[in-house]
């Protein structure tokens, strides 16, 4: 036969505090994960003005922030569509020497404007930092991670 144990506390407020303490755990690893559970789940043409960051910050000091959540604006110092119809935008300089790439795969590609239309031209673009052979990127996948100042 198996006996069941109830284990009574000796004060009711200790029990209220058994019993909230997995609510209160919940909510401390919810607030502590709260931004990457964030950035991983919400597109960024649903995210308020602010959330990537406080401050736009530069192409050049993209290499600072790998793994972050960002908003890159610079101009658009070349571009370059590959022979697979990626496509990419230059920052900080003409490649080889950019600071700061963001990358346009092919099958996102029909969504974006030609990327030659952006050369010149001052950007902002909104996503996570990646390093991809030493330098600095974001992967574009919508149209809303794009937007000309």
């Amino acid at each position: 036969m198996i006996e069941v144990i109830s284990i009574q506390p000796e004060n009711n407020a200790q029990y209220q505090l058994m019993k909230s303490l997995p609510s209160y755990v919940l909510i401390v690893i919810a607030m502590l994960s709260s931004t990457s559970i964030f950035a991983q789940l919400v597109p960024p043409s649903m995210v308020p003005d602010g959330v990537y960051g406080s401050q736009p910050i530069s192409p050049d000091s993209a290499k600072y922030h790998d793994g972050s959540l960002e908003t890159i604006c610079g101009k658009v110092t070349g571009t370059h569509v590959g022979i697979t119809g990626v496509m990419m935008l230059n920052f900080g300089a003409p490649f080889p020497d950019n600071s700061f790439t963001a990358v346009i795969f092919t099958d996102d590609a029909p969504k974006f404007k030609n990327v030659e239309e952006y050369k010149g031209k001052t950007i902002c673009v909104i996503g996570r930092i990646k390093t991809y052979k030493g330098k600095p990127e974001i992967v574009l996948k919508e149209t809303s991670q794009l937007r000309e100042q």
